[in-house]
């Protein structure tokens, strides 16, 4: 039994300043991490203030982790739809990718992390009829995920790019490549790292698609450190295979000797309450007994009320399986 747990730690408004660095650091933060999928002017003031922190506990690491290939929703304002209201992509918003023939009759469309669920029941180039199967409100930037618009992305975006060229011209230590597909986009970035000259930063491949799983070896071969992102997983794949595939991965790299983390809703609760949910406190523990020993914390520590908190029950319930195994 390992004797504590590494915290990867999501930078936002709840850790804006070196005093909260500096207690979460105490309780087990090793990793800062920024999201880069969400691109606005304040997250490179972030930057700054953990470089900074950084130069105090050099033993702290950097991590940026890419947007990926991504869709996202373009609207002006927010949409309301009950479930059976048909929604027409192309109209009613629009998407950042415009070849909307790829998509196919009875092609389901997932929004919000897969709670807003869209039914393709008519095609045209330019724009596509949905009937609504859950009730929302669809807002702009909303991922948007569909296997066949996805694959037609490119691997490595302008955007993309623009982010590995900020590790490289920063005291960055990790990579975390989103939406891995196979070994070649892991190589990809890696040939990209070294145009910048830093070969030095370890890649993460974000385990998160069916590709990703059905390339799950290869993968794992060429990278660095693994990620089990459940949050896009669960969204990709059935909802109720989460937990198989997480320990699918798990053991897949334990055979290979590859080190695992684990990201999304590990205390997701705490986001908005002091407490996390019994479900939550199981999880963790189980988290644990499969052998992950790294935990990202999303929006639990970027946004959250009290990011020192989730760290601190983290602690109690890791002494907890201690103490009993």
């Amino acid at each position: 039994m390992l004797n504590r747990l590494s915290y990867i730690c999501t930078v936002g408004p709840s850790m804006a300043n070196n005093s909260i660095l500096e207690e979460m650091y105490k309780l087990g933060m090793d990793t800062i991490r920024f999201n880069m999928s969400y691109n606005h002017p304040k997250l490179y003031d972030l930057i700054t203030i953990a470089k900074e922190f950084k130069q105090k506990h050099s033993d702290v690491a950097l991590l940026i982790d890419s947007a990926g290939p991504e869709i996202r929703v373009l609207i002006d304002e927010p949409l309301e739809f009950s479930a059976n209201d048909l929604i027409t992509i192309g109209k009613d918003f629009k998407l950042t990718i415009s070849d909307l023939a790829l998509l196919n009759i009875g092609d389901l469309i997932y929004l919000k992390d897969g709670d807003y669920i869209l039914e393709v029941i008519e095609k045209g180039t330019d724009t596509a009829i949905c009937k609504a199967l859950t009730a929302g409100v669809i807002k702009n930037n909303f991922k948007v995920y569909n296997e066949s618009l996805y694959n037609a992305l490119p691997f490595l975006s302008e955007y993309d790019e623009e982010c590995i060229k900020l590790a490289c011209e920063n005291p960055v230590d990790y990579f975390a490549v989103s939406f891995v597909r196979n070994a070649d986009n892991i190589l990809q970035v890696k040939d990209m790292l070294k145009k910048y000259g830093r070969e030095d930063i370890k890649i993460i491949a974000k385990i998160e698609t069916p590709r990703s799983l059905a390339n799950l070896d290869e993968i794992i071969d060429v990278s660095d450190e693994i990620m089990i992102a459940r949050g896009d997983l669960s969204t990709l794949t059935p909802r109720a295979n989460i937990a198989h595939y997480q320990k699918y991965i798990c053991q897949k790299c334990q055979e290979k000797n590859k080190p695992i983390m684990l990201a999304t809703g590990v205390l997701a609760s705490m986001e908005q309450k002091e407490e996390p949910t019994i479900a939550e406190i199981l999880d963790l523990y189980n988290i644990v007994l499969d052998g992950i020993t790294k935990i990202v914390f999303t929006s639990e520590t970027s946004v959250s009320i009290d990011p020192l908190d989730v760290l601190s029950t983290a602690n109690k319930i890791f002494d907890t399986v201690k103490k009993k195994n």
